[in-house]
Order: structure tokens, then C-alpha cells, then sequence
């Protein structure tokens, strides 16, 4: 295995600002326009043009990390990697910035913010392209099994009320255990003690002393 470089953010990474495009000047196309909080319309032309990182620059979504996947316009609240070494693979890099939690290390006190300077002084440490590679691969496959446990689990949550019927409806059958052919059935049971609560309780017999 070959040895990780210690390092930060700026050694790999420069950076520039994203561009103001309100809604109103956004014109029909199909390139996705991103903000700070991911994506936010659709435009007719880029700021960039291969996969690179945004990143939220200011307010509540500062610090959150977004990948495009091809051309894509910038908004002005976000910050976009506008080189990247070769050394690095994108995605690598984007759940190393997730991971650092940039919005901790946010600045300002009424409105937060990250910077180019935040950025550079990420800690960055770095295996070689291959190592990389199967680091992406393997929090891939973990993510999509956590997506499948997390469907089942749903999945099962809607499906208990009825497994509860299911389950009382046998039980008041008396298929759930062997039955004493004796014993009174418990749908019987339970329709004579709902029809014995609607009678008026008997009242106490007075017991005479001697």
C-alpha cells in the first residue's frame, strides 16, 4: 500500500465565486444551476464545465458540499473548484470535504460564512488514484446497502399494524398454539365480557350476621 500525503486543501484545489443568476434571468436550457443548497433551476449556459465541487459560502447552507456531473452555472452563494490536480479524484474529494463538517469551521456571528481561506486549509490527506478509487467504491456499496436497510425498515413499519391484526385474528382462532378442545374460544370469550360490561354491576349481597 503506498503511503498518504499529509497535507491540506490548498496544495490541490484553487477556487473561485460562483456568478449572480436570479430566477428571473435564468433562461430555458437544460445545464443545472447550483447554490449553496444544491440545485436550483435550470440555465442555457455554464460557469463550468467538467465535474468539479461547490460549496455553500454563506448563511445556513455555508459549508455544504454538492458534485456536478457536467456543465453546471454557479449562483454567488456558493464557491466552486475551479482547478482540481490530477492526483485527486472528485469524488475522493468530495467526501473528504463532507467529512470535515466545513460548516463547524464557519466564520461571521450574524451571518456565517466559508471562504477560499477555509477551503485551502482543509486537511487533506491523500492515498495515490487507485487507493482513492476503492475508498469511493467501498462508501458507494455501503451507502446503498444503508438505502436498502433503511427502504426494508419502512417497508416493515408500514406492514406491522397488519401483521398486528394478522396476529390477534389467529389468536382469537386459536391457531397461534395447540388448543384445549375445552377451552372456550377467544372471540367468544371476548364478545362475553364486552356484553357483560354493558350490564349493570351486581350489587353486593348482605351478608346477615348470625
Amino acid at each position: 500500500m503506498a503511503e498518504w500525503q499529509d497535507g491540506s486543501a490548498g496544495q490541490y484545489f484553487t477556487w473561485s465565486s460562483g456568478k449572480f443568476l436570479p430566477k428571473s434571468q435564468q433562461k430555458l436550457g437544460a445545464i443545472p444551476v447550483l447554490g449553496g443548497n444544491g440545485p436550483n433551476g435550470l440555465h442555457d449556459s455554464s460557469l463550468v464545465d467538467v465535474p468539479t465541487l461547490v460549496v455553500g459560502r454563506v448563511g445556513a447552507h455555508c459549508g455544504n458540499v454538492h458534485l456536478t456531473v457536467g456543465p453546471a452555472w454557479v449562483t454567488d452563494n456558493a464557491i466552486f473548484a475551479s482547478t482540481i490536480d490530477p492526483v485527486v479524484d472528485v469524488k475522493y474529494a468530495l467526501l473528504l470535504f463532507r467529512a470535515a463538517n466545513l460548516n463547524s469551521s464557519a466564520g461571521g456571528s450574524g451571518q456565517p460564512f466559508v471562504n477560499q481561506t477555509t477551503l485551502n486549509e482543509t486537511a487533506f490527506p491523500l492515498p495515490d488514484l487507485k487507493e482513492q478509487h476503492e475508498i469511493v467504491r467501498l462508501v458507494g456499496s455501503a451507502s446503498s446497502w444503508l438505502d436498502k436497510i433503511a427502504a426494508e425498515q419502512a417497508r416493515a413499519a408500514h406492514l406491522l399494524p397488519k401483521l398486528d391484526q394478522a396476529i390477534l385474528a389467529k389468536a382469537f382462532r386459536g391457531e397461534l398454539v395447540p388448543q384445549d378442545p375445552k377451552d372456550e374460544p377467544a372471540a367468544v370469550l371476548l364478545e362475553r365480557i364486552t356484553r357483560k360490561k354493558g350490564q349493570p354491576a351486581e350489587k353486593p349481597r348482605r351478608v346477615r350476621s348470625q
